[in-house]
């Protein structure tokens, strides 16, 4: 009867684990983000002080409308850095991308003054210039001829949805910089010369933006700047670079016109390929109708996303620090070896191969729990879960070495099977107990502690939430520490009596062999 009831125990834990929450959704994979801004040179100090605590007082006063968890600011004499993080259940009516658009669209708008956020194609927006009515699809793959032609197929679908008004043409929201001049070094010339191309790149990079001398101390021991430049004039002409002189390695010198090509290059984004996570991706916007409702728009826009069929190997932007099929596969294949290393292992202590057997099987026991709690909890499964899961598998055969140990040294003292196994469940049930609720204690507070839990931040991005390792040690080792009294003697005695019973046939079988030769002995007469 136990046997069919843990048949159908398993049975029931293996189809409710295909029902696990193992996609989260994109917008619960955001748990951080940043703006860059970027001032003019001649900005000061001062003025960049005053930008960010205009900023700073904004976000302090909107944090519930924006859902924001906690956020910092770093500025400096080149660049700067808000950081926004949100909670890990977040709960909110604006998804995080909205927020994210909407906090970026309410930046502090001055001349000279750049912003920029990853993951909008309208970024590098200037003071004054506002696009908060466009709206960009970002599309991912490996070939770009391919991911152009579904960009195209898919501008009709967009256009039925309400609110847009128009597509933008190809590179609007980009603000496209200058045309470059390349500067092509003839080596045989350079090398015949003598001419070191560090020299050459050093020599051109002074006299073309200058060169940083060490700081004047001036009175009060204030330190000031000093930057050593060519006259306007001197430097605004392709020819005045060709005759700037450039020094040799046997001390003469030569021209930067002698050993170098000079051509204007138009800056075309089409010219090459960028790729990212060795992906390539490919841009289109929307016009949307100005007014209250363009965040509305964006969502209808982003509905109409989630039910697009794209082909194989192309997606929507990819949300990093996703959780997929390969990472479980390889947490599954973590968790087999871990077993089969306990395994090793109590094989060697215990001096048998089958004993360990009726420990090992307590390992399922836990899944019942970890997996119930999972479902219950809807805990997206991440790589803490398996994380917990090897934990786990350490932590619960605990329960049946202390009492197949146990068992067994009563055994040696003379007692019998039942009467031993029946008494170590007894006498190792408070120790067992008392060390699973403690364990189970401590994790609370890592579980459910504040009512979200304990999360990380890795890096920038990387956040780890221990919530899901929390709840699969909860659960496992209440299923687990409940029914190893119950199971473990039954499955022990289960093994020893068909190890018994086919150590019997072995023996049967070699004794017949043995006594099948007919015996060459005379019998003896006795008289």
């Amino acid at each position: 009867d136990l046997s069919v009831i843990l048949i159908v125990l398993l049975s029931g834990t293996f189809l409710l684990s295909k029902q696990l929450n193992t996609e989260r959704p994109k917008e619960e994979s955001i748990r951080y983000f940043s703006i860059h801004i970027r001032f003019p040179d001649q900005y000061t100090m001062d003025q960049r002080l005053a930008y960010v605590e205009r900023v700073e007082a904004h976000v302090d006063a909107n944090m519930d409308t924006y859902g924001l968890k906690a956020h910092e600011f770093f500025y400096g004499k080149w660049e700067s850095r808000f950081a926004g993080f949100f909670a890990t259940d977040r709960k909110h009516e604006l998804t995080a991308r909205e927020a994210m658009d909407l906090l970026y669209d309410s930046m502090p708008e001055e001349p000279g003054v750049t912003v920029h956020m990853q993951g909008r194609r309208d970024a590098a927006k200037e003071g004054g210039n506002r696009n908060s009515n466009m709206h960009y699809i970002r599309l991912v793959g490996d070939d770009p001829e391919l991911l152009k032609k579904i960009a195209t197929d898919l501008k009709p679908t967009f256009e039925l949805v309400s609110g847009v008004v128009d597509f933008l043409e190809d590179g609007a929201g980009n603000d496209d910089g200058p045309n470059e001049m390349a500067l092509y070094v003839d080596r045989a010339k350079a090398n015949a010369l003598g001419v070191d191309p560090r020299t050459l790149t050093g020599t051109v990079s002074a006299a073309v933006a200058g060169a940083t001398l060490p700081r004047f101390k001036g009175e009060n021991g204030r330190q000031i700047p000093v930057r050593m430049m060519l006259e306007e004039e001197d430097r605004s002409d392709f020819a005045d670079l060709a005759n700037y002189q450039i020094p040799t390695t046997d001390g003469r010198v030569s021209t930067v016109g002698a050993i170098t090509r000079m051509k204007l290059m138009p800056n075309n984004n089409d010219d090459y390929i960028q790729r990212e996570d060795k992906k390539v991706s490919q841009w289109f916007g929307m016009l949307l109708e100005p007014g209250p409702n363009v965040w509305q728009t964006k969502r209808l826009i982003e509905e109409a996303k989630a039910g697009i069929n794209l082909p194989d190997g192309v997606s929507f932007e990819e949300v990093e620090n996703d959780f997929g099929r390969d990472e479980h596969k390889n947490g599954a294949v973590m968790l087999f070896l871990s077993i089969a290393f306990v395994y090793m292992l109590m094989a060697f202590f215990f001096e048998s191969l089958l004993i360990p057997l009726s420990i090992v099987l307590t390992i399922p026991l836990a899944a019942v729990g970890a997996v119930i709690a999972l479902k219950v909890t809807d805990t997206f499964v991440d790589q803490m879960v398996y994380t917990g899961g090897m934990i786990l598998v350490g932590i619960v055969v605990n329960n049946g070495i202390v009492l197949v140990d146990y068992a067994n040294r009563l055994r040696r003292e003379g007692m019998e099977r039942t009467r031993a196994l029946l008494l170590a469940s007894e006498r190792r049930f408070r120790p067992i107990a008392m060390t699973a609720l403690t364990t189970i204690c401590s994790l609370l507070p890592l579980t459910v502690g504040g009512g979200e839990g304990l999360t990380m931040e890795i890096g920038r991005r990387s956040v780890v939430d221990f919530k899901s390792f929390g709840f699969v040690l909860i659960g496992g080792m209440t299923s687990a520490t409940v029914l190893t009294l119950i199971v473990v003697p039954v499955f022990y005695t289960l093994i020893e009596d068909a190890e018994t019973n086919m150590k019997n046939i072995w023996a049967s079988v070699f004794s017949k062999g043995s006594g099948a030769a007919p015996s060459n002995a005379a019998p003896q007469a006795h008289g």
